[in-house]
């Protein structure tokens, strides 16, 4: 079964070969883009991992992927961070507003 545990137990089986070049790319065409994106990060690869995530508007990461996203791009793509950042401020305030009563929320 394709996913980031069984990915990285590739990756050290055929390390310790010499083979993990050859294999590579197999393994992560496997993947969910979920399981990509995650070893993607873990590989060190955030540029290519935050591809997959434009790349596949279909699909919408965890939060918790989000989160890695935008601390890893924080510094050489801080609007990226900032669009992440804002969508959960926005996300959350609008959930608070939710449970206010219409004269709550004129004043």
């Amino acid at each position: 079964m394709p996913s980031p545990s069984t990915y990285k137990l590739l990756r050290d089986a055929t390390e310790a070969c010499g083979s993990w070049a050859s294999e590579r790319e197999m393994a992560r065409a496997a993947l969910d883009p979920a399981g990509l994106v995650d070893v993607l990060l873990a590989d060190g690869e955030p540029d290519a991992a935050w591809d997959v995530v434009v790349g596949t508007p279909e699909w919408e990461p965890r939060e918790r992927q989000w989160v890695l996203l935008a601390e890893v791009r924080e510094a050489s793509h801080p609007a990226d961070a900032l669009a992440v950042y804002v969508s959960f401020a926005e996300g959350e305030l609008s959930h608070a507003d939710r449970g206010r009563t219409p004269e709550q929320r004129r004043s």
